[in-house]
């Protein structure tokens, strides 16, 4: 009878293979803002990528525990998902000359509460930077 072999921890990633995957997330994020800005003027509304706050979500997930690091990656994906079949819908109904306002509006706000859930899975840290660990 052969023994099962014991399951070994994933191994922690190489600093060049962290950095890479933080310039994905981070490349992501800012595509799914990009997208929030597509969908604005469809809806009749302006453009709001959402300030600095958002724009520094990638930098300071890099301080939070790896399941915080997971839910975000995670949920970017699924929203990205969303927002790519949303918008290839509205802009194919646009293209047909269809009033897409009312269905734009709903997709912002859809985007809108996931980016806000989303970015706060990030910590939050004082003016005076995140917390230093000894």
């Amino acid at each position: 009878m052969e023994s099962i072999p014991a399951r070994q921890p994933p191994a922690d990633p190489s600093p060049a293979e962290a950095r890479a995957s933080e310039r994905m997330l981070g490349a992501r994020w800012a595509a799914l803002l990009d997208a929030g800005n597509a969908i604005a003027p469809l809806a009749g509304i302006a453009p709001d990528d959402g300030g600095a706050r958002l724009r520094r979500f990638p930098s300071q997930l890099q301080s939070a525990a790896p399941w915080q690091v997971d839910n975000a990656k995670n949920a970017i994906a699924d929203l990205a998902s969303v927002l790519e079949t949303g918008l290839t819908a509205l802009l194919a109904a646009s293209a047909r000359g269809r009033d897409v306002t009312a269905p734009a509006l709903m997709l912002w706000r859809e985007y809108h509460a996931a980016r806000e859930a989303i970015a706060a899975l990030a910590p939050v840290h004082s003016p005076l930077g995140p917390p230093r660990r000894a």
